[in-house]
């Protein structure tokens, strides 16, 4: 369809990505990652020209760890948290610094995320390293940095590996801040598209496993957050988004054909008052707060994260967007169309809701037309996406990611592992 209207004046976004590898612990330790910290930086410092820090980590015995020893060689302490073992060299670099906190303008290598680190057994370690933060404008330049950084990996550690485990994680958000109602926008685009979106773009073998279903598994999705209450109203807010009011959508694939079960869904989260607990209602609740396929990282002002279990606020204005789908590869233009596409349904989260409803009804419309046209295996065989799909990124105006499909239907990076010196 493509006839949205544009819009005169647009937010400025801005994105980012987790990728997550994995090193071999050759100090015998589940907890010493201070040193793969270390290693996986001075490969980036001394392989390419991008800016690169790396997060303490200390253990429980120590007041210093290698990065620490490595930054005072460095002579150079950017805050307690974060060290720099290399500055920007770029023109842009006292631009970025005006906008975003500095560690924001460094590839940031750090240990992975507690919660995961407790459950990883074995021989290897999981290190994350996070892009600076790019505008979406400059995607292309993120694009050539991580070539270079890919590159400068490859080229000096014999030892990186990626697994199903290790995710790509994307981040958006906006200059001026994330919003209640850009999240509950974005949670609707989500909740519509992931069933015949998200996973048809993603085969099974490319699907990271912590990516888990929001219509199925979130708080919202099974009914176990918010009230019975919040399903007997409609907000008049979600009613302005949807072209078809309070009423029911209509029957469709993309809500597995339990239309009632979608707009329930759907009200427990446009009744929904702070960012918080849209953050707590998108995830999984057992012993704790676990993370699904899509989730709002809350941050202050100063970018700190904020606990999922503090009291729901509204100031969280530098709080993130995270796409969890995708696995972990080394093929940078898979990389660059996943920013593409969630940069682009972030921005439409971000318009007015006339306009944003028009995007609803096209993908509405989109799905319909092409529901069921062509099977899985013939698609996956002849190398381009379904229908739906095609339909769903010609209407996002990203044609080019349906014509290059196999790049990222198959994730084709070849496998990393330990190389013989011989």
């Amino acid at each position: 369809m493509n006839q949205h209207t544009p819009r005169t004046s647009r937010r400025t976004l801005t994105c980012g990505a987790e990728l997550e590898f994995l090193m071999p612990n050759h100090h015998g330790s589940e907890t010493a990652y201070a040193p793969l910290v270390v290693k996986l930086a001075l490969a980036i410092k001394r392989g390419c020209s991008e800016p690169v820090a790396a997060v303490c980590h200390h253990q429980e015995s120590e007041q210093r760890c290698l990065v620490c020893v490595a930054a005072l060689r460095a002579e150079d302490v950017l805050d307690q948290e974060t060290v720099i073992f290399k500055h920007p060299s770029s023109p842009d670099a006292i631009s970025w610094g005006r906008h975003f906190p500095p560690k924001h303008t460094f590839y940031v290598v750090k240990a992975e995320d507690e919660t995961q680190a407790a459950l990883r057994r074995g021989p290897q370690r999981a290190i994350e390293l996070a892009t600076p933060v790019f505008r979406k404008k400059d995607v292309d330049d993120c694009f050539v940095s991580l070539r270079n950084v890919f590159g400068a990996l490859l080229e000096k550690l014999n030892d990186i590996d990626y697994d199903a485990s290790c995710g790509l994680h994307i981040h958006t958000g906006f200059l001026d801040g994330v919003s209640v109602f850009d999240a509950k926008r974005l949670i609707t685009l989500m909740f519509m598209l992931e069933y015949v979106f998200f996973r048809e773009i993603i085969p099974k073998h490319g699907q990271a496993s912590h990516g888990a279903s929001l219509i199925r598994d979130s708080g919202f999705g099974a009914g176990t957050h918010g009230s019975r209450r919040d399903e007997e109203t409609c907000p008049a807010d979600m009613a302005a988004h949807l072209p078809w009011g309070s009423a029911d959508p209509p029957v469709r694939a993309w809500n597995g054909r339990n239309p009632r079960r979608w707009r329930n869904v759907l009200r427990r989260v446009w009744n929904s008052s702070s960012l918080v607990d849209l953050a707590r209602g998108i995830r999984q609740h057992d012993e704790y707060w676990k993370p699904l396929s899509f989730v709002i990282r809350l941050r202050d002002a100063q970018g700190k994260p904020i606990p999922e279990d503090e009291e729901p606020r509204d100031d969280c204005p530098r709080s993130t967007f995270e796409f969890r789908y995708p696995s972990m590869t080394f093929e940078p233009k898979f990389v660059q169309f996943w920013l593409e596409i969630c940069n682009k349904l972030t921005e439409i989260a971000s318009l007015p809701a006339n306009e944003y409803k028009q995007w609803i009804d096209s993908f509405d419309c989109d799905l319909h037309t092409s529901d069921g046209a062509v099977s899985d295996a013939w698609a996956q065989e002849h190398g381009f996406p379904k229908p739906e799909v095609r339909a769903l990124l010609t209407e996002m105006r990203l044609r080019h990611v349906a014509v290059d499909w196999r790049t990222i239907s198959e994730n084709p990076s070849e496998w990393i592992g330990p190389v013989d010196d011989d």
